[in-house]
């Protein structure tokens, strides 16, 4: 028995629907886990650092400061770091440690107040599982806990690194000293040098090897990146950044595309 014309095409509408639904779900998980494949570039969140007291003092003469108390609350507030806590957590997933935010890079200003941004950020982010944690030091145990890394990068330091005191950062073994580095271990010195906070290129020059640099990647398409006001201008193209406020964008072909 032959198929009427309506039967072939009631089963021509049903795997047109199938298939329809097929790639909405697909469309869905990609977003979901805020990923980016490689044809569409990296999904890229800048951040600039919380208030530190060059900032509430208007006193440039302060070397490379740290954060007021209101910068690292302001730290604290940053949120959707990653996307796949919240999501599992209302879930209840229980095994945290195998989450899709291992995929993630962290581009870190070897500054104390990017670095320090980074790690109230970054942990605030499991506080429904391993409640505030009120130190700087448990702040960094939390990081270690979900082998989350920093991987510093003086290319994005200040605009003035080596001019102004407050743009200018201090030794890798102070670094270490004050951030715990040989009890903890959560800083990636990879492309430190010694007086690294001396850099012999200007602003413009370091953002371009930036962009190179990033562009070669290929660890990973969801990045992080912790940095400074004159930076994220130079990068953007004059866009303005708030303290600790977030912005999303998508890199490709050596450019930053704003996204929603």
């Amino acid at each position: 028995m032959r198929p009427t014309t309506l039967q072939s095409l009631s089963v021509l509408l049903l795997i047109t629907i199938v298939l329809y639904i097929i790639n909405c779900i697909t469309i869905k998980a990609k977003a979901n886990n805020n990923s980016i494949i490689l044809d569409e570039g990296k999904f890229v969140k800048l951040l600039r650092h919380g208030q530190a007291y060059h900032n509430l003092l208007g006193d440039a003469n302060i070397r490379d400061p740290t954060l007021t108390p209101k910068g690292i609350e302001q730290s604290r507030q940053v949120n959707s770091l990653f996307v796949e806590v919240n999501d599992q957590l209302n879930t209840h997933y229980n095994n945290i440690k195998e989450l899709e935010f291992r995929k993630y890079l962290i581009i870190v200003s070897p500054l104390k107040r990017t670095i320090e941004t980074a790690i109230y950020a970054l942990s605030a982010q499991f506080i429904k599982i391993d409640g505030k944690c009120n130190t700087l030091k448990d702040c960094i145990k939390v990081l270690q806990k979900y082998n989350i890394k920093l991987l510093l990068q003086p290319l994005i330091q200040e605009r003035e690194a080596g001019k102004l005191p407050c743009d200018t950062g201090v030794e890798l073994k102070q670094l270490d000293e004050e951030f715990y580095q040989h009890e903890f271990n959560i800083l990636n010195t990879t492309f430190m040098e010694s007086k690294w906070y001396e850099p012999k290129m200007e602003i413009r020059e370091r953002m371009e090897k930036f962009k190179y640099w990033l562009d070669s990647l290929n660890d990973s398409n969801n990045i992080i990146i912790f940095t400074h006001h004159g930076f994220l201008m130079e990068l953007t193209n004059g866009m303005e950044f708030e303290n600790c406020e977030m912005k999303k964008f998508v890199f490709k072909e050596m450019k930053l595309i704003p996204t929603m």
